[in-house]
């Protein structure tokens, strides 16, 4: 509700929420951007942009299935976002 209510909140209150850890005000960016930081992690220890589909993180993140929805989602995805994970060298290509 409170995210909704951004425009009629008293700056105190959007302090208040903004200083939530975890807190955003817009939900699908919050979850992209989470996404992609379990990726670039990923990417790190292993060396490479394509888990297994079935791939969790060890905090219980689908990893394997973000990546499977960015590959099928591309043609919906902003210039920022592809750009984003082609800067990491994402492969575009289904895992095989």
């Amino acid at each position: 509700n409170q995210r909704t209510t951004k425009g009629s909140l008293h700056e105190d209150k959007i302090q208040q929420l903004e200083s939530l850890t975890g807190w955003a005000w817009d939900m699908n960016e919050f979850k992209w951007e989470q996404g992609f930081t379990h990726l670039a992690l990923y990417i790190q220890q292993k060396g490479h942009a394509s888990p297994p589909q079935s791939f969790k993180t060890e905090d219980g993140f689908n990893l394997g299935t973000w990546v499977q929805s960015q590959r099928g989602n591309k043609k919906n995805l902003t210039k920022e976002r592809i750009s984003k994970l082609e800067s990491v060298s994402f492969d575009w290509r289904k895992n095989k």
